[in-house]
């Protein structure tokens, strides 16, 4: 999903809204199609969510670890 404010575009790559994790492939995915629509270099960071605040601590560690290996992924980076 994307949404865009002012300057800025948004893609979510992990649900706030589940306790499922997400694999590296599901977060590497939608970051491999924003580059294709928006260009090549023009993301810049890949972050979590203000929401995370909600989920229990394992789950939300999880997933931003999920986030790490998917941007690794994406970036073509070996994940930890």
């Amino acid at each position: 999903m994307a949404r865009t404010t002012g300057s800025s575009t948004w893609w979510v790559m992990s649900s706030t809204t589940s306790t499922e994790v997400e694999t590296a492939a599901q977060v590497a995915h939608p970051l491999q199609r924003a580059e294709r629509l928006l260009g090549e270099g023009r993301i810049r960071y890949v972050h979590p969510d203000c929401g995370f605040w909600m989920l229990k601590r394992p789950i939300a560690d999880a997933k931003i670890a999920a986030l790490v290996h998917g941007r690794d992924l994406y970036e073509g980076g070996a994940s930890h």
